[in-house]
């Protein structure tokens, strides 16, 4: 749930810093990507808040999976499908820690985080992208036509969004009634 789905249309505006006209019908403070990373980046105890949280994510959650066949929990040195090691070296540009931070403030903040996975005959790494630079295309029933990220648009094949270049990895954040913000 991104930071700002905590505020509700009961609070007195005037104690907070928001203007009192984004919240939606149902009393949720309603903002997009960029004005809640604005937030982010302008109010500094919000923002030393969204950096703990993401730093002892990031940096002290170490991935496992649990292998159901052999009822035992695997680490990246006994992992044989490769993922966890995925996920302890994401890319060459990014350690784990750079990584999931940049993936957790984004999905702190804004209740959305983006994932562009890469690779020819499987995934081999991992790059978070900013919001900024996503941009969804939805068509009239509301659902999601593409993504179009960095010049590439994905597409929907049936499985997920993807193009020559990878596919991509969104990390939603979900209202009280269920739907997708």
């Amino acid at each position: 749930m991104g930071l700002f789905s905590f505020f509700k249309k009961s609070y007195d505006p005037s104690k907070f810093v928001f203007s009192f006209e984004l919240f939606d019908s149902l009393g949720w403070y309603e903002l997009s990507d960029y004005q809640a990373i604005n937030y982010y980046k302008s109010i500094s105890p919000i923002a030393r808040a969204v950096n703990l949280i993401s730093n002892e994510f990031a940096y002290n959650v170490i991935p496992f999976l649990y292998d159901s066949k052999d009822k035992v929990y695997l680490d990246a040195y006994n992992d044989k499908t490769g993922v966890l090691n995925l996920l302890l070296h994401p890319n060459a540009d990014n350690s784990r820690g750079e990584f999931f931070k940049n993936v957790a403030i984004s999905y702190n903040v804004s209740g959305n985080a983006y994932i562009l996975a890469t690779g020819i005959t499987k995934v081999q790494e991992l790059y978070w992208i900013p919001n900024k630079d996503v941009e969804i295309q939805v068509n009239s029933d509301g659902d999601i036509e593409y993504y179009k990220v960095w010049g590439d648009v994905f597409r929907y094949d049936g499985k997920r969004y993807s193009s020559g270049r990878g596919f991509i990895i969104h990390l939603k954040d979900t209202n009280i009634d269920g739907g997708i913000r």
